[in-house]
């Protein structure tokens, strides 16, 4: 922007938002994924003192993202944070009018997961085994934000009790993603669609300030002086000059931008799950309250809590929509069944690409369908916990113990859990799609985890609901019906 522009387009308004002690509820990967990383093949971003951080970077991307996908106009997300060079062929750049500040996570707990990509059968691919370091559930972090209103920003004309007492678009717009915040549609750091970087934010302690220049004779004063809110050790000290942000707009109130469906399911587990975890330091002492030593795997864990990751619930699903969809294709006597099921399931679970350039975009397709983590817990009537097991492996031909092939693995065993799933509001067809899948781990024809030979990982379903409303599976599925159909033609792939 030239020094001319900014001359007759000045600053009149300056908006600090801060937020404070937003707390994770799943593990979150704000990594770098750079050649020669110390730990893991992505490890978690930290500062000069060795602190872990959340990239200002990141902040704006999973924001910016989070508005795309809530149906807000392009061009006032751009406006919001800024537009490159040449975009939808203009000749000028915006810059951005919103300024997020980095972020030290305090209380972290690192941890190392391991990632395979699996086929159809549940076999690891060949050189396709990588592992990522995260910042396991309970740590916290402060969000900062500087919004710049100029003079001639085009002012908000919506017509709703929310919006009217805002001067300008930017401010509408940014109150939007403070709201989707609010609602849990933002995510942070990599792999979000699996569950990951999920918070609660805390709202009720955010605060405000706004310097005015036009109707503000303080203003100038107030962003001379200006700095951040400090934290003690026990409560926030609120500054001078700084104000509560639901004094300046509402949150709680604000008219929820969400494209999203929430299914939740409540399962039983009624027999085993391994998901293997090398992990074992925090699980040890569960065992006969002695700590465990030697070479053993046990079910993966976030603290002492065994969970089912958001990675393995997706792998549990699009393997078996896959060989819905293919049955369905051929059923109805189309040409190639499975290239009609694959372009559905690419659509569904999203795509990645290996190609790095930037112009290859169409490789790259974010997920449709996005899982969150489930909790592994002990109830009164399926009880619940960690069992030692010791096998080994039986010579065929003599019935004995094969040499060389005792292992030790500390499985979960029964209890209960809840899958979490979100889906966009106007695609049924996936609805129905997830129906399906429901229905067959209900009726134990799909497994969750490994081992499934032996029985692991088989669950119950209970009551399943929808934007908190129960439903049941419905034996029809018109929409698969009209999207494959759609597909087929789209394909020529109709006999």
């Amino acid at each position: 922007m030239s020094k001319a522009s900014i001359s007759n387009n000045p600053i009149v308004k300056r908006i600090y938002v801060f937020i404070p002690d937003n707390t994770l509820l799943s593990p979150m990967s704000p990594g770098v994924g750079v050649e020669g990383s110390s730990w893991s093949d992505h490890d978690v971003l930290r500062n000069s003192r060795g602190h872990a951080l959340l990239s200002g970077t990141t902040i704006a991307g999973n924001c910016r993202h989070a508005l795309s996908h809530a149906g807000v106009n392009h061009a006032d997300i751009c406006h919001l944070f800024g537009d490159s060079m040449g975009h939808g062929g203009s000749p000028g750049a915006e810059q951005s009018r919103l300024w997020v500040m980095e972020s030290e996570i305090k209380g972290m707990n690192a941890m190392i997961r391991d990632g395979v990509a699996l086929d159809e059968n549940k076999q690891a691919i060949d050189k396709r085994k990588y592992d990522f370091e995260i910042v396991d559930t309970g740590a916290t972090f402060d969000l900062r934000f500087e919004l710049l209103i100029r003079r001639n920003d085009q002012p908000e004309d919506q017509k709703n009790d929310f919006a009217q007492s805002l001067g300008y678009k930017s401010e509408v717009t940014f109150m939007t993603m403070l709201a989707l915040l609010r609602d849990g549609d933002i995510r942070f750091g990599a792999k979000t669609s699996r569950g990951y970087g999920r918070i609660r934010t805390s709202f009720d302690r955010a605060q405000i300030l706004v310097c005015d220049f036009d109707a503000d004779p303080q203003a100038s004063r107030k962003w001379i002086s200006f700095r951040w809110p400090q934290i003690d050790s026990e409560s926030m000290a609120m500054q001078k000059d700084w104000g509560m942000l639901s004094d300046y707009c509402d949150i709680s109130r604000w008219p929820s931008s969400s494209r999203y469906s929430r299914m939740k399911v409540e399962l039983d587990l009624v027999s085993s799950i391994l998901i293997r975890s090398k992990d074992n330091d925090a699980v040890g002492d569960f065992v006969k309250n002695k700590l465990l030593t030697g070479d053993y795997v046990s079910q993966i864990h976030s603290g002492t809590t065994a969970i089912i990751p958001g990675t393995s619930w997706a792998g549990v699903f699009r393997s078996q929509i896959s060989k819905i969809l293919i049955d369905l294709a051929a059923s109805c006597g189309f040409e190639d069944p499975a290239l009609i099921a694959q372009n559905l399931v690419n659509e569904l679970f999203g795509t990645a690409s290996d190609d790095s350039s930037l112009g290859d975009r169409d490789l790259t397709r974010a997920s449709l369908i996005c899982f969150e983590e489930s909790s592994l817990l002990a109830s009164h009537e399926y009880e619940g916990g960690y069992i030692l097991t010791t096998r080994t492996s039986i010579n065929r031909f003599t019935g004995g113990a094969t040499r060389g092939a005792l292992f030790t693995t500390l499985p979960w065993y029964r209890g209960i859990t809840e899958l979490d799933i979100r889906y966009p509001k106007d695609q049924s067809w996936v609805e129905e799609l997830l129906m399906i899948v429901i229905q067959d781990i209900d009726d134990g024809l799909v497994s969750v985890g490994g081992e499934s030979g032996i029985g692991r990982g088989i669950f119950r379903c209970n009551q399943i609901t929808v934007d908190g409303d129960i439903r049941k599976v419905s034996p029809s599925y018109p929409a698969i019906a009209r999207v494959l159909l759609d597909e087929a033609s789209k394909k020529g792939g109709e006999s």
